[in-house]
């Protein structure tokens, strides 16, 4: 695996098992419909891995060293997932 991809994986996996950043109707089956989607959505990753520093950061480490920052990204990844499941027919609003 390319180390982008790990990394993409590793805050992905990390968000999916964070249910409390989950909008209503995200179900682990909806997340898995998604995930290709998000896997190639730029955006998305550019904020995630350069705009919150998860490129040099787990996401754990990303909570150890700023709560802040990593509501603010989880809460980011919801939101886009969100938008990318309803753009996608994944989810109804």
């Amino acid at each position: 695996m390319n180390p982008l991809l790990k990394m993409k994986m590793q805050y992905w996996n990390h968000f999916a098992a964070e249910k409390k950043y989950h909008f209503h109707g995200m179900t682990a089956k909806r997340l898995e419909k998604v995930l290709p989607f998000v896997l190639n959505d730029k955006e998305f990753w550019e904020d995630v891995l350069l705009r919150h520093g998860g490129d040099a950061m787990t996401p754990r480490e990303m909570k150890a060293n700023s709560e802040f920052n990593y509501d603010h990204c989880m809460g980011n990844m919801a939101g886009m997932t969100y938008k990318i499941m309803l753009d996608n027919k994944i989810i109804k609003p």
